[in-house]
């Protein structure tokens, strides 16, 4: 359901389009990504060859071969982040993993919209945080999800998104959790119980899907964990906050 009240029935074709654009976008997305992969290797090596064989009378030039070196690095991550997210495979069996290293990753995935959208980012990960019992690939989905719904909410004008994760009491288990606030106005009320319908955007239907959170909630429910959303609304404290709660691992060899 759309937020002008139109259900899955009476959406225009646009939105199908723009789905199927956007799945098209992606595989190309992914075969493009493998034929990068030679490009950044040999600017790699063109700058370890700068390194030896520069002149070493300009202080300028180690600089910028370090800068030049920082940009390939980070570009050939983003590469390897997107290939892994591309030929993923959401829906395997669950294990034990690493919480801050999913955040970790989706956080490398969306720096382009983070950056197009000129948000700020605060991150405080909790790095002592025990195992959790989950398909990171699958897990990595729902929190870029809510990642670039924070971004949306959050403007273009340098906005601020806070990332933390950290350790939650839980009924008879121990839990941990990934939170993603935003500094946007909230949800409003009218559409607290919709958010996690199919199809339900408050933004244009043929620039977001609204499947997001839908999927999300699809992907906690698969892990018997939760995603939670808590408006903030206390003098400058404002905003959405977006939390995934999972279980512990009780297996330190793996998942089941």
């Amino acid at each position: 359901m759309t937020g002008d009240g139109l259900d899955d029935r009476g959406l225009d074709e646009s939105l199908w389009l723009a789905m199927d654009r956007r799945g098209t976008a992606c595989r190309l997305l992914a075969a493009g990504a493998h034929e990068l992969k030679n490009p950044f290797a040999t600017l790699q090596m063109g700058i370890d060859y700068l390194r030896k064989s520069a002149p070493g009378d300009d202080p300028e030039i180690p600089v910028v071969i370090q800068e030049m070196e920082a940009a390939v690095q980070r570009g050939s991550r983003l590469l390897g982040a997107l290939v892994e997210f591309a030929s993923a495979r959401p829906g395997g069996r669950l294990v034990s993993a690493d919480l801050n290293a999913v955040v970790d990753s989706a956080l490398l995935l969306a720096e382009p919209e983070r950056r197009l959208r000129k948000v700020r980012i605060d991150q405080c990960l909790d790095r002592g945080l025990p195992p959790m019992e989950g398909d990171p690939p699958a897990l990595q989905q729902a929190l870029l999800a809510v990642l670039l719904n924070a971004f949306d909410a959050s403007g273009s004008a340098g906005g601020l998104v806070r990332v933390r994760t950290g350790t939650a009491p839980g009924m008879g288990f121990a839990r941990v959790f990934a939170e993603v606030q935003d500094s946007g106005p909230g949800i409003p009320d009218a559409f607290a119980e919709r958010v996690f319908q199919p199809f339900f955007t408050t933004g244009p239907p043929a620039e977001r899907a609204g499947l997001g959170l839908t999927v999300a909630r699809s992907i906690m429910n698969r892990h018997r964990g939760t995603i939670e959303l808590r408006n903030r609304r206390e003098g400058e404290d404002h905003g959405l906050t977006a939390a995934i709660v999972l279980r512990v691992s009780t297996d330190g060899e793996g998942g089941r």
